[in-house]
C-alpha cells in the first residue's frame, strides 16, 4: 500500500498569510538580561498540517521593538496516530511567532523543536533558543505578535497532527524602541494611511 508523501521543510523562517489573531494567551512578562520577555503557554495547543495557524497574541507585549530572541523551555508534545491510519512525526511539528518586518508587512518565523525525531508518540520536555538578532523582526505599533503552529505533513483528514501537553514559547525583546527600526515603521505607516486617503 502507498504511504502518503511527506514533504519535510528545513527552511527556519518562511513569510506567510497570517490568520487574524482573536485571542490573548500567556501571563507572565519580566527581563532576561537586557530584554523584556513575554510568555506564551503551549499546554493544550492543537496543530495541524497546511498553513501556519494562530493561536492567539503574546500577553502585554511593548509596541516598536526589536525582537532579539525566540526561546522555548520544558516542551512535551504528543502527535496523533490516528489520522488516515498514518502516524505524525513529531519532526513534521512547527512552532513560531508572527511580527512585523521593517516596512510593516507581517513576517512569520517558525522552528522545529524535535527536528530528529522521526516518530509519533510522546517527546520532551526538550529546551531551545534562537537569535533573531539579525532577521530584522519588530512587535509593531500595537505590540502585535501571534503565535503559530504548523506540520508540514498534510495527511489529507483535515483532523489535528498532534498536541502540547506543556512548555512555553518565549520572546525576548528590546526594552526600548530600536530608532532605525521605528523611523521605518512609521514611515511605512505614514505611507499607507496617505495611500487610504487618496483611495
Amino acid at each position: 500500500m502507498c504511504q502518503p508523501l511527506r514533504i519535510r521543510v528545513y527552511i527556519t523562517a518562511v513569510a506567510v498569510g497570517i490568520l487574524p489573531s482573536v485571542a490573548l494567551a500567556g501571563d507572565q512578562s519580566g527581563d532576561s538580561g537586557d530584554y523584556e520577555q513575554s510568555i506564551f503557554d503551549l499546554t493544550g495547543i492543537e496543530y495541524a498540517g497546511g498553513t501556519p495557524v494562530s493561536h492567539g497574541s503574546f500577553f502585554k507585549v511593548a509596541p516598536d521593538r526589536q525582537i532579539m530572541r525566540l526561546r522555548w523551555e520544558n516542551v512535551i508534545l504528543e502527535t496523533y496516530a490516528h489520522n488516515e491510519g498514518t502516524p505524525n512525526w513529531a519532526s513534521e511539528a512547527y512552532f513560531g511567532i508572527s511580527a512585523f518586518d521593517l516596512v510593516g508587512d507581517a513576517l512569520a518565523w517558525l522552528e522545529q523543536p524535535f527536528p530528529d525525531n522521526h516518530a509519533g508518540g510522546v517527546f520532551g520536555p526538550v529546551n531551545g533558543e534562537v537569535s533573531l538578532e539579525l532577521a530584522n523582526i519588530f512587535t509593531g505599533p500595537n505590540g502585535d505578535v501571534s503565535m503559530l503552529t504548523a506540520s508540514s505533513f498534510v495527511d489529507g483528514s483535515e483532523l489535528p497532527a498532534g498536541h502540547y501537553l506543556g512548555g512555553s514559547l518565549i520572546i525576548d525583546y528590546m526594552g526600548i524602541p530600536s530608532p532605525g527600526g521605528l523611523a521605518l515603521l512609521s514611515a511605512a505607516a505614514w505611507r499607507t494611511r496617505r495611500r487610504r486617503r487618496i483611495e
